[in-house]
């Protein structure tokens, strides 16, 4: 019993801490948008709203990977194959998770006044949505490539890439908002642009580590040998119907 609560923590507290210091960044973001001016600051509530539902909802799908790698990479530890194959195919389930939140953050202001809300904010929300959507894949792969490494016993090296993305994103918002550090002086544009190129340096990042510590076939995906994916899906979609109730 020790030492599978043991095993439990040794797993749960650094995924934990990882998150922690994703809400912690994001608090920050909302609150250096908050400087901008009044506007800002109202706008920067929705911003978290929408941003809790783009990521918590369609996100938490992905959260299944690390549970089921970790109880594959148990039972193969010898097969590399069988546990690699979860992040090619966590990718697939990556990218069509994310076609949703692309849409809709692409009819996102529509969506606002439909809704009645107040007409001078929502050009501030459209503005910081417009460059963020695309930083969506690029947090939907991360996560697989954080989930597969959090499966295989590497959670240090989670909390190391979201330490250095925590530190670039302070210093990319803070620089692009207000024009510091010779970076040009974007406003509420800025920090969705710096969330672009935070989360791509996170994917690119985790996507070296993965490669170095179990490289990842690159050959062609049929649609008969996706039953990772589907196992992903078939775990991760009550997860999201739980997220979103």
């Amino acid at each position: 019993m020790r030492n599978m609560i043991k095993k439990l923590l040794a797993m749960g507290l650094p995924m934990a801490a990882s998150r922690f210091i994703h809400t912690f960044n994001t608090f920050l973001i909302m609150l250096l948008i908050a400087r901008i001016g009044h506007n800002a600051l109202a706008a920067s509530f929705t911003i978290a709203m929408t941003r809790v539902v783009m990521l918590v909802i369609f996100l938490s799908p992905l959260f299944a990977i690390g549970p089921i790698v970790s109880r594959n990479y148990l039972q193969h530890h010898s097969n590399e194959k069988q546990s690699t194959s979860f992040i090619q195919q966590g990718w697939c389930v990556a990218l069509l998770l994310s076609i949703i939140p692309l849409v809709t953050l692409s009819f996102l202001e529509p969506i606002l006044r439909f809704f009645h809300q107040p007409a001078n904010l929502i050009p501030l929300v459209g503005e910081y949505f417009k460059y963020y959507m695309w930083a969506i894949p690029g947090i939907y792969l991360s996560t697989v490539n954080q989930q597969y490494l959090a499966g295989i016993k590497k959670q240090h090296y989670v909390i190391a890439i979201n330490l250095t993305i925590f530190v670039l994103s302070i210093l990319l918002n803070t620089g692009l908002i207000f024009g510091y550090f010779g970076l040009p002086k974007l406003g509420i544009a800025g920090a969705g642009i710096a969330s672009i190129i935070t989360t791509w340096t996170s994917f690119i990042l985790s996507t070296i580590i993965t490669q170095r510590l179990s490289p990842v076939s690159h050959k062609r995906l049929r649609l008969n040998q996706l039953n990772n994916a589907k196992l992903i899906l078939k775990i991760g979609l009550p997860i999201c119907l739980k997220s979103g109730s």
